[in-house]
């Protein structure tokens, strides 16, 4: 389970520094 969680914050982590960067 904790494996699961860890993959969810790396993606979510990911997708946002991404989002940042487009949005700057």
């Amino acid at each position: 389970m904790m494996k699961g969680v860890a993959r969810f914050l790396y993606h979510f982590e990911r997708g946002w520094k991404q989002l940042g960067s487009v949005a700057s």
